[in-house]
């Protein structure tokens, strides 16, 4: 089994605006959680901007058909990213000889250190 994941999200949990997004998900030892959430906003963006702006944010093609082109939204950042690299060295703490997930020691790095 692998540690990471792309999930489509269920229709029930996407926003009006999303067309096909996609969710990079990760297993850590507490469950899967979300790395990166990647959305096709269609012309959502752009058109709601144009309607309160007053300005044309439209592309003329070369055969001169205007179009408002579609946005890409990525969702991600370091605080997502992180956590799978600091995953290996997680260790939980035992209690009376049973794991606790509750009560975990963030990082703890075995070996020789310089001084």
């Amino acid at each position: 089994m692998s540690s990471a994941s792309l999930r489509q999200p269920v229709a029930d949990a996407l926003s009006l605006f999303a067309a096909g997004p996609s969710d990079l998900e990760y297993l850590f030892p507490i469950g899967w959680s979300e790395l990166e959430g990647i959305a096709n906003r269609g012309d959502f963006d752009l058109t709601a901007h144009m309607q309160h702006s007053g300005t044309k944010l439209e592309w003329v093609g070369q055969d001169g058909e205007r179009y408002t082109p579609p946005g890409i939204e990525p969702a991600g950042g370091g605080n997502r990213g992180l956590p799978p690299s600091l995953e290996p060295f997680h260790q939980p703490m035992i209690i009376e000889g049973i794991i606790d997930p509750a009560q975990t020691v963030p990082a703890r790095f075995d070996g020789p250190f310089p001084g």
